[in-house]
């Protein structure tokens, strides 16, 4: 894809619900089709990065959890959001670490 064709936002981490099993955390985001057309066939790659020990943020994170693949097969319209949550064992929402997810690709729909 030369330009993004879909935009993750409101990438979170949340406490999982009291029934799930302990230590876990919630991750949520949204993904929005930001362009004119269908999109379908997503696949995104989701991960959990060690912060950075310096505030520039230049070090190289190592990758702590993942990387994992989700595939979709249904169609996001044009302008619409699919939001999405992923329960993730042996981590913690005060962890020391970041969520990272990844559009790896996606295919346009003709009109």
């Amino acid at each position: 894809m030369d330009e993004p064709l879909l935009q993750i936002e409101n990438l979170r981490l949340e406490s999982a619900p009291a029934k799930a099993p302990q230590p876990s955390v919630l991750l949520k985001f949204d993904v929005l089709n930001d362009t004119s057309l269908p999109l379908t066939d997503l696949v995104m790659r989701v991960s959990f990065l060690e912060k950075p020990a310096d505030e520039t943020g230049t070090a190289t994170s190592r990758v702590l959890v993942g990387p994992v693949t989700v595939r979709v097969g249904e169609t996001l319209e044009a302008g619409y959001v699919i939001s999405y949550e992923m329960l993730f064992r042996n981590l913690s929402s005060d962890c020391d670490c970041a969520p990272r997810v990844e559009i790896l690709s996606a295919r346009q729909l003709p009109d």
